[in-house]
């Protein structure tokens, strides 16, 4: 299929698959099944070579919607609260970027790639951002990109069901669930929140599109005016469009070139979610916060997978939000200082063998 017809018939198989997989995983009872369910669908279809299709734009779109509901939630004594655990939540980002420096030389080793590959790989940060970071400093952008998406998808696909099997449920229902649905209040979350999204990635905010919309709906909350709630079924939809792009990494051609360095891949990931929720088991003894909301917050997922995982479970929304949000703002800041801190370390290190 060629040209616009074949473009739409791909898209419409994507999103069928990917819908059909939110559908099954929903019926199962899987905790965040619209996300996972089309995760899984794209990626099996794209390993069998399906002519399947996704669209950034509309990505883009579920993630706006995703960042507006998200941004209802802050309520000026919800934000007063997160606010007070500021310390804590600092601590967390830096913990869990120091983790992923250490199992950096884990992962350069097992996976046979060069110490600035690995490091890159291991930063707790956006697949995009990371790879275009550590190919301007000399690291090698396929395996990088890899290994942040690989550990994207098994933290969103095993974080919800181990928290889920471990009993890990909350009794805070979410506000943008609750209030009424008012289209016109909608679209003017949604038309203000693309906007100020588009403006933020213009600038070179790759996460404009999930921080834009949240700034917009907080915008409205903090002063006790939001606009409207956010429906479930649109929710859902985004999870859809999410996923779906999740799942189009795993095209089968690269998978098959890196097929030696996706074993190590997924080795490290798992030794660093293990201990990031360590991390995040201890910090919650230490403060007393909940620990499902500490292990998400400190879990090396995405912000909007995460924060997703903390509504569905009816966990602290806002809490896993802004503990994502900051580490982003510090791995982004602190990523090439700590690169040129460790450079004449990293250029000691045995390289591995061609």
């Amino acid at each position: 299929m060629t040209g616009l017809g074949g473009r739409i018939g791909r898209l419409s198989l994507g999103y069928g698959l990917a819908t059909a997989g939110g559908a099954a995983c929903f019926s199962l009872g899987t905790p965040l099944p619209w996300m996972i369910g089309a995760l899984l669908t794209i990626a099996t279809a794209r390993m069998l070579d399906l002519p399947v299709a996704t669209s950034r734009w509309l990505r883009n779109m579920g993630l706006v919607v995703i960042g507006a509901a998200l941004g209802l939630n802050g309520t000026p004594e919800v934000m007063a609260h997160v606010a007070g655990v500021m310390p804590v939540i600092i601590a967390a980002a830096i913990g869990s970027i120091v983790i992923g420096i250490l199992l950096s030389r884990i992962l350069a080793r097992l996976g046979r790639v060069d110490p600035v590959t690995a490091l890159f790989a291991s930063f707790p940060g956006g697949v995009a951002e990371m790879a275009m970071m550590g190919e301007a400093y000399g690291g090698k952008p396929t395996p990088i990109a890899l290994a942040q998406m690989l550990r994207v998808v098994v933290v969103v696909v095993a974080m919800p069901l181990a928290l889920a099997a471990a009993g890990a449920q909350g009794h805070i229902q979410p506000l943008s669930a609750r209030l009424p649905f008012e289209p016109l209040g909608f679209a003017l979350l949604m038309v203000s929140g693309a906007l100020v999204a588009m403006a933020m990635v213009r600038v070179g905010i790759r996460m404009g599109w999930v921080i834009g919309p949240i700034a917009v709906s907080l915008a409205f909350t903090l002063p006790g005016y939001p606009p409207s709630g956010v429906p479930n079924y649109l929710i859902a939809a985004a999870q859809v469009a999410a996923g779906a792009t999740l799942g189009m990494g795993f095209e089968r051609e690269t998978m098959r070139r890196m097929r030696r360095f996706i074993p190590a891949a997924l080795t490290h990931v798992v030794i660093l979610v293990s201990c990031c929720a360590a991390l995040g088991l201890s910090l919650a003894w230490l403060t007393g916060l909940p620990p499902a909301v500490m292990v998400l917050s400190t879990s090396p997922g995405g912000m909007p997978e995460m924060t997703l995982t903390a509504k569905a479970l009816l966990l602290d929304v806002p809490l896993v939000t802004t503990f994502h949000l900051v580490r982003v703002y510090i791995v982004a800041l602190t990523a090439p200082l700590i690169f040129k801190a460790l450079r004449r370390r990293l250029e000691r290190a045995p390289q591995p063998a061609e």
